[in-house]
């Protein structure tokens, strides 16, 4: 069995529970992407094993998933609205977000300029791109990707902070906004209340998914979905 979710209810690292099943783990488990250490209540995790006829999941293999605001994966799809070639960075939604040698660049806009590098950007430009937050409103990027225009963006990220009384969230470091209009999505895609949906919630642990349409360096939320 397969099991990826967070710890619900912990009492042990020999007695812990992960979307219902009660884990068990011995001298043999494997751990990866952390330590023992880093099991507890709201910690997410794979776990890979066998189950007993009495529902037991006893773990061959746990990789634990640590979220830190200073150490998070991020894929956003928006339109750069200010470049700074001294540093070979640009401003996206508000993060500066920061290239190097190692930066992937390729264009698949309709342009399909080749070679294509930081020096071929220009302001307006619409990009994917992934990497790291690398503080409160900085990423280093890892590739990025030139598209044709268009008026929607898209954030993928750990979920930072919340209030659920604005509606207002910071994910990946990029501010979002929720309104009466934002469709709240499940981990299985399917739609549910707002009110179930900011109680699943945990800053630092919750990935997210939104799409929407930029206002000024924030996103206008048109769906928030669960990425579980």
């Amino acid at each position: 069995i397969e099991i990826e979710g967070l710890v619900t209810a912990f009492d042990s690292i020999t007695d812990f529970r992960v979307d219902g099943f009660r884990i068990t783990t011995d001298s043999d488990t494997r751990f990866e992407d952390g330590t023992s250490a880093d099991l507890g209540v709201d910690a997410r995790v794979q776990v890979k094993g066998d189950i007993d006829m009495d529902g037991f999941v006893h773990a061959k293999e746990i990789s634990v998933k640590v979220y830190t605001p200073d150490n998070e994966e991020v894929e956003v799809v928006a339109t750069i609205d200010d470049l700074n070639p001294g540093s070979s960075a640009f401003l996206i939604l508000g993060l500066v977000a920061e290239t190097d040698g190692s930066t992937e660049f390729e264009d698949e806009s309709s342009a399909e300029e080749e070679p294509f590098s930081y020096d071929d950007l220009a302001v307006g430009d619409r990009v994917e791109i992934e990497g790291m937050v690398t503080g409160g409103n900085t990423m280093q990027v890892k590739k990025l990707k030139r598209r044709d225009p268009s008026p929607g963006v898209s954030l993928e990220a750990a979920l930072t902070q919340y209030s659920e009384g604005t509606g207002q969230l910071v994910i990946g470091g990029i501010s979002v906004q929720a309104d009466s209009s934002t469709q709240f999505l499940g981990p299985n895609g399917k739609e549910i209340p707002a009110e179930s949906f900011y109680k699943s919630l945990v800053e630092g642990v919750t990935d997210l998914e939104v799409r929407g349409t930029a206002a000024g360096s924030s996103i206008l939320a048109d769906t928030i979905e669960i990425d579980d």
